[in-house]
């Protein structure tokens, strides 16, 4: 039995520098949770956060108002506008939405989910796109998913308080603070002078050296002791005095693979689970991300007599899974792809049927509660080129897209020809692009990794050009001379490397233990760097595609069995390292990596070399750089004075 008291001003004791009493966001958060509670606030304002559709602008506004959410409050102060010209036909929805993980409260429009669940979410407003860019609006406030707060005034004097200290009182206990602070910058100038007589007696600071200063002027070679990284490329010498630190999962977890069997095609991240294809069991597993959940199943069978065809996965012939929303309606489609290298070269496939006795491509209904799916060839026969002469190792991902208002569907067969076709079609159409067609180099399908771009490197006579399709994304002009010939050093590459990676401005596009192959799409140059990594552990492999690009880090990422080589640069001898074998030991045979933007998260699965699934997540630590190795500095003040650490030395 205990009894809490709260929110008096905090005192500090001038000897020791600390407050005698702490509030944190939790504190003020849970205040407002019981005293107002969780939804859209209408007193005095009936039309508070409620959204209408502007035909002129192709926006849905969203009127001024307040939401709160477990005590987080929103606050819109005009009209909010949600652009709708990228939307395709379908359902959506508007929230006010929170993510502690993001520490943001928010206006967003999402795809309306197949079965609603929402947490930590507000439904404003339904939203219905119609065939011809038709769109209906429809307000959800004081309906399922979106409470409102005091509509009948019920606890009116409560919610004008949260207001008014929303709007009012937080500003003056920030003035307030400041004007503290002021003060005590005052009473503490003594102290400052006299550890800065001591320090002045050492001519001059070695590096690693600390200063006590008040001031904001201590000069560049000093670095304030605020526990941020600093990596060794920036500051060699403090880092060697420091004592080097390597990187580490700061919440590295293990997730639950319990009773899954091998033979496991790439990862999918859909709908907070890991999915993967087991060719052994032939089942879907969804890994759940949070570890506590025994993985789910969902057993895949067919009636054709072309599913026999699927074979075992290997580095040369990958399964590929995909799990695609549909652009036009709700629901998803799962695909099992499969392209067959040991048929003969030169195959005609305009036949019936014929053409999936090379190319395995199978699709079905995708329903992550379901136990079963049913899974068919997607189209009878293959019009337009119709020679198969894919050699190259490719990974034949599915994605879609609308075009015209219709669905279609791509995938890349190899030797630059990519299959078409429309929803429910019983024809596809191959299309031999010339650009990829001598994109040698590039082996990846269209990947969801790579914004669904089909990358590839031409390399013809004297040029040397970047292309992509769909939407042209990573298109480039002509390249150096210099580099069309170092790209085509690139053909000593070991053959079975299709990875490709692409960043904002550099493309990983080859692989191994001992080289890269990359290009810097500023400069238009291209490099080829031998032994670029550091010292790998004993059992590093390649795996298919176990690479991918993190947009918010500007940083490469490519799981190796026995860690994660990480990079911004590419540069050679510029990467590092994250250790994994104490999670997961080696992981010998199809190992997967992926990232995950709005959790910060590193996902990988594989098997060892007993076939035992491994798979696990890894919450990156915010502070670190993961550019280079470095060291933390020391978090050091004294009666509030903040301490510096000599950074460089005089002669740098």
């Amino acid at each position: 039995m205990a009894v809490y008291h709260g929110f008096f001003d905090a005192t500090i004791n001038v000897s020791t520098g600390e407050y005698d009493r702490k509030y944190g966001a939790e504190d003020f958060t849970q205040y407002f949770e019981r005293i107002v509670g969780t939804g859209v606030c209408v007193y005095e304002n009936p039309n508070s956060l409620k959204a209408f559709y502007d035909s002129s602008g192709q926006k849905v506004m969203v009127n001024p108002g307040y939401a709160f959410i477990r005590g987080y409050w929103l606050k819109n102060d005009g009209l909010f506008a949600i652009d709708m010209r990228d939307a395709a036909v379908g359902d959506y929805v508007i929230l006010a939405k929170l993510s502690l993980s993001r520490r943001v409260f928010e206006i967003v429009r999402e795809n309306k989910p197949t079965e609603e669940n929402y947490s930590d979410e507000l439904v404003l407003a339904y939203v219905t796109v119609g065939e011809n860019s038709s769109v209906t609006v429809t307000d959800n406030r004081g309906e399922t998913y979106c409470p409102t707060i005091d509509a009948l005034g019920s606890i009116s004097e409560k919610v004008k308080w949260a207001i008014n200290y929303i709007e009012n009182e937080i500003e003056a206990k920030l003035d307030e603070i400041l004007s503290n602070l002021e003060e005590k910058s005052a009473e503490i100038d003594g102290k400052v002078e006299e550890a800065n007589e001591l320090i002045s007696q050492l001519s001059p600071p070695a590096v690693g050296t600390i200063q006590f200063s008040a001031s904001q002027n201590v000069g560049d070679e000093w670095l304030r002791c605020d526990g941020s990284f600093i990596n060794e490329v920036d500051y060699p010498e403090l880092v060697a005095a420091l004592g080097k630190t390597y990187p580490s999962g700061d919440k590295f977890k293990l997730l639950n693979t319990t009773g899954m069997k091998g033979a496991l095609s790439n990862g999918v991240l859909y709908g907070g689970k890991l999915w993967v294809y087991s060719y052994k069991a032939s089942k879907l597993y969804g890994v759940s991300l949070d570890g506590t959940e025994p993985p789910k199943e969902i057993s895949v069978t067919s009636s054709s007599p072309k599913w026999s065809n699927l074979v075992s996965p290997s580095i040369k012939m990958p399964i590929c899974l995909s799990i695609v929303d549909s652009k036009t309606g709700t629901g998803a489609k799962v695909f099992l792809s499969q392209v067959l290298h040991e048929q003969d070269d030169n195959q005609n496939v305009s036949d019936d049927y014929k053409w999936a006795d090379y190319f395995c491509l199978f699709v079905g209904d995708f329903n992550p509660e379901s136990s079963t799916t049913t899974v068919d060839l997607p189209f009878v026969r293959v019009s337009g080129d119709t020679t198969y002469r894919a050699k190259s190792y490719v990974i034949p991902y599915v994605i879609s897209a609308l075009i015209d208002g219709k669905e279609s569907y791509y995938t890349y067969w190899g030797n630059g020809l990519y299959l078409k076709w429309d929803k429910d079609a019983e024809e596809a159409e191959g299309v031999r692009d010339n650009v990829l067609a001598y994109g040698e180099d590039s082996r990846t399908g269209f990947n969801k990794k790579n914004q669904d771009e089909l990358v590839a490197l031409r390399r013809q006579s004297f040029e040397n050009t970047f292309s992509s399709l769909l939407k042209g994304i990573y298109n480039t002009d002509q390249l150096t001379m210099d580099a069309y010939n170092e790209a085509s050093s690139a053909n000593t590459l070991p053959p079975l490397n299709p990875m490709i990676v692409v960043g904002a401005k550099r493309i990983l596009n080859g692989f191994d233990l001992t080289k890269t192959v990359w290009f810097d799409l500023d400069a238009l140059t291209s490099h080829v760097d031998e032994n670029p990594f550091p010292h790998l552990p004993s059992g590093s492999r390649v795996f298919v595609d176990a690479g991918t690009y993190a947009f918010n880090k500007d940083m490469f990422f490519v799981f190796v069995g026995t860690g994660i080589v990480f990079s911004r640069s590419l540069e050679a001898k510029n990467f590092g390292f994250l250790d994994t074998t104490d999670v997961l030991g080696v992981i010998t045979q199809n190992g997967y990596l992926e990232y995950d933007e709005e959790a910060n998260t590193l996902v990988l699965i594989g098997e060892d070399s007993s076939s035992t699934i491994k798979a696990a997540k890894i919450q990156l630590n915010t502070l670190y750089d993961y550019a280079t190795d470095g060291a933390w500095l020391p978090m050091i003040a004294s009666d509030g004075v903040p301490a510096y650490i000599k950074a460089v030395s005089e002669s740098s």
